[in-house]
């Protein structure tokens, strides 16, 4: 299992729960024979957006778009170890659950 499965194993772990409470998702993947696959999650709810980018090599973009239209974006270099993705997939989740709910 590579970190691409890893991501959609966690989203497809969470999917109902989330679209219980008012979240819309999509996953996507690229192509697999680009020279470095990524997929991409987005998720939405009350007017803020999460969007997660990963590259099979570990590199990875996070953003998020409140409802004001303020957008952050994050670089990380590496999320290849379990505490670092883990914690980048838990902010996922606590920013599209808690942000006005």
């Amino acid at each position: 299992m590579d970190i691409l499965d890893f991501v959609e194993a966690w989203w497809l772990s969470v999917k109902q729960i989330f679209v219980e409470d008012g979240v819309v998702g999509s996953f996507e993947r690229s192509a697999q024979d680009r020279p470095n696959p990524s997929c991409n999650l987005i998720l939405r709810r009350n007017g803020v957006e999460v969007d997660l980018l990963v590259w099979k090599f570990g590199e990875a973009e996070f953003a998020t778009m409140r409802d004001d239209g303020t957008v952050d974006q994050e670089h990380f270099d590496d999320v290849c170890n379990a505490q670092t993705l883990g914690g980048l997939l838990m902010r996922v989740a606590t920013f599209v659950l808690l942000r006005n709910s």
